[in-house]
């Protein structure tokens, strides 16, 4: 069965990532949505009768995860008004403006990593939190959490150059 899923996967995730990537509003979340359809293969491979009709039943799969998709979105939790505070001030410490930026960045996110990244590191909840308030399996809670951290890390590296002292406090940063 492995092997039969190997190459299900070869013949069809580029078909099935393009019909994802066009119903979606962006590539990380269709990369997510491609990931489900695979799983979902991987556990019910075994009830597919017909494999005639594969391609089509990989296809309503992918429809169906869009479905959850789009209904899970309307049930989403946004990170609340206090999660960014744009009355700041240039003339405060870099720490402090650093802070706000930061804030800023994480707006820059797609939801989903933002809402874990939000949970996991303001509210402080744990990835088993995340995943039972977000409704999402623990490996995928996991995942966007990562995910998030490693956008986040990018966007720092892309925009700023920062100054540390002795400690690793930020003392300094300048856009770059």
């Amino acid at each position: 069965m492995q092997n039969n899923v190997e190459n299900i996967y070869k013949e069809y995730n580029k078909l099935l990532m393009s019909f994802i990537v066009r119903r979606v509003p962006n590539r990380y979340v269709a990369e997510d949505i491609l990931q489900e359809v695979f799983m979902k293969v991987i556990n019910n491979l075994g009830q597919l009768k017909n494999y005639d009709k594969l391609k089509s039943w990989l296809f309503q799969i992918a429809r169906n995860s869009i479905i959850d998709y789009y209904r899970h979105e309307k049930q989403v939790i946004e990170p609340e008004q206090e999660f960014i505070d744009k009355t700041y001030t240039y003339d405060e410490d870099a720490y402090t403006k650093l802070q706000v930026s930061v804030l800023m960045m994480i707006q820059q996110l797609p939801l989903k990593y933002r809402q874990a990244l939000y949970l996991a590191d303001y509210k402080g909840l744990t990835q088993k939190e995340i995943s039972k308030k977000l409704a999402i399996s623990y490996a995928c809670a996991k995942g966007r959490v990562l995910r998030a951290r490693k956008l986040m890390k990018k966007i720092y590296l892309d925009c700023c150059h920062f100054e540390f002292d002795l400690k690793g406090k930020v003392i300094d940063f300048h856009l770059r």
